[in-house]
């Protein structure tokens, strides 16, 4: 469970495809300077004037808040590309040389990294200043002031100066989020306290982070969710279950579930027993229109939502449900139907909104959240031509000209 070689990786992957969908010359930094790629591939940056800035050498450049990552290909003698990373600050000085098979970028202003030569991990600074040395297996990015890493075979907690704040005694761990952090020093998980006591024990086989008062839990392979008490909140009915704020809860339950999960969850104990016995109903059980058998990979998604009462918001007959906004007031979802899919071969969305109202019909191809315009927007097709509308909070549309 390497999370920041996952993080790193996951950086590197997503920079890469932002590189292939982009346009060159990419302006960067409010527009002042730009990456430019020339004609043998190779990458660098220039100025408004055209001088070059950093020199054309690089396979890819990044563009970060903090500064600029840069790229350059390993030599292979197999078909597997490989990228060693280094790191400009925004005033172009070169922090980091390509000797780095990781390097995330953290909004403090600091850069996580991991040592070609030994896969070791550290932290420095924008300018290049050690503030921890580079002796761990693995590190995460800080949050909420500390740094969870791993040292040898165990994980702990240090801060920004390598002081040890939490020692290294458990099996694993993840950073904090709202106070607490997974951890285990048994195999199962529980939540820590920032003086490392275990605030919520340990009985979980897995566990995710704190988000708007509640956290992801899991027996064996079903979710449910716990207050930062370690209240349990639902039966383990679901394949994965989070808060989005507002005490509401989106779902993904088993296809086998539709119809039947409102009685389920009444019925079926909130037991966190590793060796509980949960329902059993099967979906190679169930037929298709064709009498054909089918697993959960053959059948429709099941999401929904949830109230913090385990009552289903807006019913069970969803495909599913994206989250598109959401204030204290109004929280807005697009919402894919199973009939309409079924009877119709209509697979556009509707807006909802909190209460399960449907504000619109299914009519849109896409419904997203303009982040720059908050509002939504709705993609229609109609007699062949696509159109473009604003939605607002109680599915008015107006056509975007």
């Amino acid at each position: 469970m390497k999370h920041i070689l996952f993080l790193c990786f996951l950086f590197s992957l997503l920079g890469s495809f932002a590189q292939e969908e982009l346009t060159y010359p990419q302006a960067i930094f409010d527009g002042k300077y730009r990456i430019v790629k020339n004609e043998n591939e190779q990458f660098g940056v220039t100025d408004k004037q055209g001088n070059t800035i950093i020199p054309f050498v690089y396979n890819r450049i990044i563009e970060h808040s903090i500064g600029l990552i840069v790229y350059k290909k390993n030599k292979t003698s197999g078909y597997e590309r490989s990228y060693s990373s280094g790191y400009f600050n925004k005033a172009f000085k070169a922090v980091l040389p390509c000797n780095y098979s990781s390097i995330t970028p953290v909004d403090d202003g600091t850069l996580v990294a991991c040592q070609n030569k030994d896969k070791k991990f550290g932290l420095v600074d924008s300018l290049g200043r050690i503030l921890v040395p580079f002796k761990y297996d693995e590190m995460n990015v800080p949050s909420e002031k500390l740094i969870c890493v791993k040292y040898e075979t165990k994980y702990g907690y240090i801060d920004h100066k390598d002081k040890i704040i939490i020692p290294f005694k458990f099996q694993f761990a993840k950073p904090f989020s709202e106070g607490l952090a997974v951890a285990t020093t048994n195999q199962l998980m529980g939540f820590i306290d920032k003086r490392g006591h275990f605030e919520i024990k340990e009985r979980f086989t897995g566990a995710n982070d704190f988000h708007f008062g509640f956290a992801e839990v899991f027996v064996n392979d079903e979710a449910s969710c716990v207050n930062t008490k370690g209240d349990l909140l639902f039966p383990f009915l679901f394949k994965s279950i989070s808060c989005i704020g507002n005490e509401l809860f989106l779902f993904e339950a088993p296809s086998s579930y539709r119809g039947k999960l409102a009685t389920l969850l009444k019925e079926t104990p909130k037991s966190d027993q590793l060796d509980q016995v949960l329902p059993e109903i099967n979906a190679h059980q169930e037929t298709n229109d064709y009498d054909d058998l089918y697993t959960d990979e053959g059948a429709f998604e099941f999401q929904g939502l949830l109230d913090l009462n385990g009552q289903i918001i807006g019913g069970e007959g969803f495909r599913l449900v994206n989250l598109l906004s959401s204030d204290k007031t109004n929280v807005l979802f697009a919402v894919q139907n199973i009939e309409e899919i079924q009877q119709k071969e209509n697979w556009n969305y509707a807006l909802m909104n909190q209460t399960g109202k449907l504000l619109t019909n299914y009519r849109y191809l896409e419904l997203l959240f303009d982040d720059t315009l908050k509002l939504i927007i709705g993609t229609e097709e109609k007699d062949g031509q696509f159109q473009r509308f604003r939605l607002d909070a109680f599915g008015k549309a107006t056509l975007v000209m």
